[in-house]
């Protein structure tokens, strides 16, 4: 494992305790171990489901409403959750949610699209873009300003949000006006110096290479790797200009630093605004912790959102 003096001190007293991460069983099972969730005041909050289709599919786009600081016309974010690829639902992020409707006044959406290796890419980038599609075209009744629309998402939600953002750029449509990927899963090619340094032997706990591997895997199925287009990995995206203005945060110990840190400086290169932060001593996932250094990393968070949606008014 890493050398714990790499860690910061809160989590240098619990990596020994955290269970290791097996790519190596069927995806069957590991769907089957719990995620990440729960609203800790839900008298806070309004949640609801509605239905739209993508094709013959019916889909699922999970909602947060604050019940009390929400502006009469508030901005919405778009949310496309983690997992790999292959597991998650919208609710795992409900906590993260709960902050973000309550403190940011801001509606959530969050789509159920349909997981790999069952559907492969394209499907679940597609899924993603039919709901931004449907949700611009339902904004009055869903009560959202139609040109106040983001987008985010963590790790593999993080691609699939930048996915979806590039997709809408080059469809000419709907407008997304700031995008919030987080520690974003971009390249298939795992093979930058980060993912040679996070193994499944030096972090064994969190997401590293070998699970990488196995997630690209999963989503790209029997796509031949000389054809991958960037819809699916966005590193491998050339041009990224005309993409919203960006907030992309990732983890020292992430595996996926360095993809993050080329991609935020192509951003710049191409005259996307954007706003980066490296975490110190943290690695991938780490907000799902209840430590002080994960709350303010969610009250950063808060505040780019908060900024964001004042700015875009």
């Amino acid at each position: 494992m890493l050398d714990k003096k790499r860690f910061l001190p809160e989590f240098r007293r619990i990596v020994d305790t955290l269970p290791k991460m097996d790519t190596s069983v069927p995806v069957e099972l590991i769907r089957q171990v719990p995620l990440p969730s729960g609203l800790s005041n839900p008298p806070l909050v309004d949640f609801w489901d509605e239905t739209f289709n993508n094709g013959d599919t019916r889909l699922r786009m999970h909602f947060y409403r604050s019940k009390e600081n929400l502006d009469k016309n508030p901005g919405l974010l778009y949310w496309t959750h983690g997992g790999g690829m292959s597991i998650g639902t919208p609710e795992m992020d409900d906590g993260m949610f709960e902050r973000f409707a309550t403190e940011a006044g801001l509606i959530i959406a969050s789509v159920e699209y349909r997981l790999a290796p069952e559907h492969p890419y394209p499907i679940p980038l597609e899924d993603c873009y039919a709901g931004l599609v449907w949700l611009a075209n339902n904004a009055k009744r869903l009560g959202f300003d139609e040109n106040q629309i983001a987008i985010g998402g963590a790790s593999a939600g993080g691609n699939l949000a930048i996915s979806t953002a590039l997709m809408a750029r080059d469809k000419g449509g709907p407008n997304i006006f700031f995008q919030m990927p987080l520690c974003p899963m971009l390249n298939y090619k795992n093979n930058a110096p980060a993912n040679e340094e996070f193994t499944e032997d030096a972090i064994p706990f969190s997401w590293n290479r070998e699970a990488n591997a196995f997630a690209w895997n999963q989503y790209l199925g029997n796509l031949e790797r000389d054809k991958v287009p960037y819809y699916a990995s966005p590193a491998l995206a050339e041009d990224l200009r005309g993409l919203p203005k960006t907030y992309i945060a990732v983890g020292e110990l992430d595996v996926f630093r360095d993809e993050n840190l080329d991609f935020v400086m192509r951003l710049c290169q191409a005259a996307v605004d954007v706003e980066f932060h490296l975490y110190h001593g943290v690695f991938h996932g780490f907000e799902q912790y209840g430590l002080p250094s994960t709350k303010k990393v969610i009250d950063e968070y808060v505040r780019v959102l908060k900024e964001a949606f004042a700015e875009g008014q």
